[in-house]
């Protein structure tokens, strides 16, 4: 379901694939960039992990007073547990 999701978002005319990255943790993704708002910034720039079709980082590109923000997804899933904060690394 979800590669399918990605690949008509590939299909949208301000969607650029960027190819082969990795995110701020070291993991293997594809990079796609697109507008939020029609012609202008910011972007999103997900990285997408082709084996999974899970999104393990978000970079939210020209936001202002948010330069360089990077959302990292550290697990995702579906669960019956209660969620608690992560541990600092």
């Amino acid at each position: 379901m979800r590669s399918a999701a990605y690949r008509a978002l590939a299909t949208l005319p301000a969607v650029r694939v960027e190819g082969l990255t990795t995110d701020p943790r070291g993991r293997p993704g594809v990079a796609v960039t697109f507008l939020i708002q029609g012609d202008r910034t910011p972007r999103i720039r997900l990285i997408i992990d082709p084996g999974t079709s899970k999104v393990p980082a978000a970079d939210f590109i020209g936001l202002p007073d948010e330069d360089g923000r990077v959302n990292v997804v550290l697990e995702s899933g579906w669960t019956d547990t209660k969620p608690s904060p992560p541990s600092a690394e």
